[in-house]
């Protein structure tokens, strides 16, 4: 072989010359200044640094501002890591196992085409969309000392195996329930459609199902007219498009 190719002193790096017009180097060089908010806008929705939104999460309000958290912070890993509300599991992270799931009920001035109250995968849904929402989770639902009557019949049947998925099954179940959904046994199993179990196997889970059709659920909310949100990170502004 010859050692002058393969030494590692006879390796030099590519120079790169980047040719740029004396325009573009003006561009370049030209401050990135923030836009700003007209006005009329800042008297509706604040001032952009001062922003804040604010929900609830099993009744306590919650205070987000501007620039705590990074805009791609999902509902469930504010949940988790922020609230220590672990009993929301992040499996996949992509909407398709369910172990995420919570209730939602809408601002009272919002207009939505789901029902309300609402399930919702919180792996899916941005911190930052939460303006004037309620969230249920299951901590709300019952505790080991106090279990909801879903949770002791999944107990009961032993539906539970690793308890992965359990959290948003019994979410799901919970969820049909609060929003009037029929107590027929087919359409209750089909509440969980969206939830996946990868070791119980579901005859139990719908055993248990069957010993909840005189269970009922009636979640008190308060629901409260959203927040008028304007945002401003990373050089630009965000505003809550539901209040505009």
């Amino acid at each position: 072989t010859n050692e002058s190719v393969t030494s590692n002193d006879s390796i030099k790096p590519v120079e790169v010359v980047i040719e740029r017009s004396h325009d573009e180097w003006e561009l370049l060089d030209r401050p990135q200044l923030a836009p700003q908010l007209p006005q009329p806008l800042k008297e509706r929705f604040g001032a952009p640094e001062e922003a804040s939104l604010r929900f609830w999460v099993n009744g306590e309000e919650k205070v987000v501002t501007s620039g705590q958290f990074p805009v791609t912070t999902s509902l469930a890993e504010y949940l988790r890591y922020h609230l220590g509300l672990t009993g929301t599991k992040i499996g996949c992270g992509e909407g398709g196992c369910g172990a995420c799931t919570v209730l939602l009920h809408a601002p009272a001035d919002t207009m939505l085409l789901a029902p309300n109250p609402c399930m919702a995968n919180a792996c899916l849904r941005p911190l930052h969309s939460m303006n004037g929402w309620e969230v249920t989770t299951i901590e709300k639902v019952g505790t080991p000392k106090a279990p909801h009557p879903i949770q002791s019949a999944f107990v009961k049947h032993s539906a539970s195996q690793c308890g992965m998925c359990t959290p948003g099954m019994v979410m799901s179940i919970y969820g049909h329930l609060a929003k009037g959904g029929s107590k027929d046994p087919q359409d209750l199993q089909g509440c969980i459609q969206g939830n996946l179990c990868r070791c119980t196997g579901y005859r139990p889970i719908h055993d248990a199902m069957r010993e909840t059709l005189k269970v009922s659920c009636d979640v008190k909310v308060r629901l409260q007219p959203a927040v008028p949100l304007a945002m401003h990170r990373d050089g630009q502004t965000w505003f809550d498009c539901a209040n505009l």
